[in-house]
């Protein structure tokens, strides 16, 4: 499956604004989006093809609109563009009849920028957009009452009158047909022109009878004009006249227009010898001359000798060779000169090679710079081996190392952002991709520790195994997950995670051991309460509710598998973590066995493992208790027989 068919869009807003009705209303409506892939990744920083289509009436119902548009995504996928302002296909923004009925918006993308586009799906413009229309209806706004005039205009709106023009009075006498405003009787009058005007300028007479006397201020002859005739300035006067004759030429031309004869050649003589078959013009006695090329050219430059006898000595200003060459030879720089040579036993073959020695047959360089490899011109890895010492082999993988040294990168996009980390290891699509200056990282499945961004000491193991979101700006130290999807929010550094939420058992042939050693062990005291503590606790059994733990822990977006909630269907025995604080409080106790969250979105944990001293220390009180109670018991025995025997 390609590509491009694993990403979608996640629409996060329309906002369309609404100018009031007596402005020009912009013809644009905001558009806001993230863009993720199919898995729920933000694609961040690259350039997407939105197509934008907006249909009349329903999703599939006429298309009144239709433009496209390129914008590039930020850290966090979001893009941001203006409906309108596009490159439109069909159709155009202010034609939309937003009066009509309903109006859908249909979107399509294509991820890598371009215009192959998959559509994703339409939804209904609501209200705001609809603020177009208003710009069509500016002045028919619900007007109630009247409005008084003013300054040329009297009454009120719904009968007004125009009594001046530009402030100068208007007659109230009634027009008739044909009528003009005339100015008369210091206002405007309705009247019937009557009269002629008289011309001026280069026209003579009057409107009724206009004659052209001139052109640009020269006469025209009255005369009258002959079929073909031309105006010809002549006597003082553009007059009517017959052309007639010929033109006399000059320069390197002689003779008149209608016998016009070549005698030179940018003013050099041109020979009248008549020319024979095969001849050139050639310079001869002071004349272009017709001639008949004879004797050879001398050479120069790469070919010596003349015309007629001419070796090539050089290529480029290289020397070749003056050895004759054999059958099957092949120029070869040898000596400071192109060399007929042998060809080499065997070239390395595109289409695969057969005979090769390892000792002497690589693919690679001789030198100490860079192998770097590329697909369709884009970066798809590199082998650096002085300074830095960094390997990547992947679409873009290792793409931004600039400082940052003895970085291995295995798969697209991994480590694509690293620039002065070093000693990172990513193997998996994306792995550690948004990591930065982080350092000694290891990063083992697609898109494990993506939230890394600057951390150091971090090691993942399994699918999209990262202590929170995708390059949420991650800093922890010294974490540790195992396991697909291992980690989330609740995550803090110096930690290991094991498995996900959906874990049930951990199964191992022995029991976990706990470094106890005392020489490593300081303010020792004997202070661990036992009964005082142990009464306080309540044990309860329970059911996890791992919808809600994935919720709080950023996990949402996880894709289901078989069993992946069988756990919540399992009857748990335990304690509650925020009574058992509540209790080691209450009876005095630092206890070490309940984790603090890290965050407000972060989970309380019980180590029960630390409940045995305590339990230990109250076994111990209620043994002391018991052996009271059997000390008085004998006592109360001896009492009892000693009065038996003195019966």
């Amino acid at each position: 499956m390609k590509l491009a068919k694993h990403y979608l869009f996640i629409v996060a807003c329309i906002i369309a604004f609404a100018i009031n009705a007596n402005a020009q209303t912009p013809q644009f409506i905001n558009y806001q989006a993230i863009a993720r892939d199919a898995s729920g990744s933000i694609l961040s920083d690259q350039p997407i093809g939105v197509q934008l289509t907006i249909n009349d009436g329903s999703p599939t119902g006429t298309t009144q609109y239709n433009e496209r548009q390129t914008v590039t995504t930020n850290n966090f996928g979001l893009f941001n563009l203006q409906i309108g302002n596009g490159t439109p296909v069909s159709g155009t923004m202010g034609g939309i009849t937003w009066s009509s009925g309903p109006k859908y918006l249909l979107v399509g993308i294509d991820p890598t920028g371009g215009t192959s586009y998959v559509a994703m799906g339409s939804q209904q413009l609501i209200s705001v957009p609809y603020s177009f229309y208003a710009d069509n209806a500016a002045n028919a706004a619900n007007l109630t009452g009247t409005v008084t005039m003013g300054a040329d205009v009297t009454g009120t709106n719904s009968a007004a009158t125009v009594v001046k023009l530009q402030g100068s009075p208007v007659s109230a006498a009634a027009p008739a047909a044909g009528q003009v405003l005339q100015w008369a009787s210091g206002a405007w009058t309705p009247s019937t022109l009557t009269g002629t005007v008289t011309m001026g300028g280069d026209v003579t007479g009057t409107n009724s009878a206009a004659t052209v006397a001139k052109l640009q201020g020269s006469p025209v002859s009255a005369a009258a004009p002959a079929t073909g005739q031309v105006l010809q300035w002549a006597s003082g006067a553009w007059t009517p006249s017959t052309l007639a004759g010929t033109v006399t030429m000059g320069g390197d031309v002689t003779g008149t227009s209608s016998a016009a004869t070549v005698a030179k050649l940018q003013g050099s003589p041109v020979s009248a010898t008549a020319p024979a078959a095969g001849q050139v013009l050639q310079w001869a006695a002071g004349a272009w001359t017709p001639s008949t090329p004879t004797g050879t050219v001398t050479m120069g430059g790469d070919v010596t000798g003349t015309s007629s006898a001419a070796p090539v000595v050089s290529l480029q200003g290289s020397p070749v060779s003056a050895t004759a060459p054999a059958a099957g030879q092949v120029l070869q720089w040898a000596s400071g000169a192109w060399t007929p040579s042998a060809p080499p036993a065997a070239a390395w073959n595109l289409t695969g090679n057969a005979g090769t020695a390892p000792a002497t047959n690589f693919v690679g360089t001789t030198d100490p710079n860079a192998l770097r490899f590329r697909v369709n011109n884009t970066w798809a890895g590199e082998i650096s081996l002085s300074g830095a010492s960094n390997a990547s082999y992947g679409l873009n993988a290792g793409s931004s190392f600039t400082s940052g040294n003895s970085n291995t990168a295995m798969g697209a996009g991994s480590l694509q952002y690293t620039t002065g980390g070093y000693s990172n290891t990513a193997c998996g699509y994306q792995s550690l991709d948004h990591n930065t200056t982080g350092y000694y990282n290891t990063a083992m499945g697609q898109e494990s520790l993506d939230a890394i961004t600057t951390g150091n000491q971090n090691t993942a193991l399994g699918y999209k195994a990262s202590p929170g979101l995708a390059g949420a700006g991650t800093s922890f130290t010294n974490w540790t997950g195992i396991g697909a999807y291992s980690g989330g929010f609740a995550s803090s550094g110096n930690s290991v995670e094991l498995g996900n939420s959906s874990v049930s058992h951990l199964y191992a042939e022995v029991s976990l051991t706990v470094v106890s050693d005392g020489r490593i062990k300081d303010n020792i005291k004997a202070n661990v309460p036992g009964l005082d503590f142990i009464n306080l606790l309540r044990p309860v059994t329970y059911n996890l509710n791992i919808h809600r733990q994935n919720a709080l822990m950023g996990k949402d977006a996880e894709k289901d598998w078989e069993g992946k909630y069988d756990i919540e269907k399992k009857t748990m025995s335990g304690f509650i973590a925020q009574e058992v604080g509540q209790a080691a409080k209450a009876a005095g106790y630092d206890f070490s066995g309940v984790d603090q969250p890290s965050g407000p979105n972060g989970l309380y944990g019980i180590r029960y493992s630390d409940f045995v001293p305590s339990l230990v220390k109250a076994v111990q009180e209620q043994q002391q208790l018991i052996n009271n109670l059997q000390n008085q018991v004998e006592a109360l025995l001896k009492t009892v027989q000693d009065m038996e025997n003195k019966k």
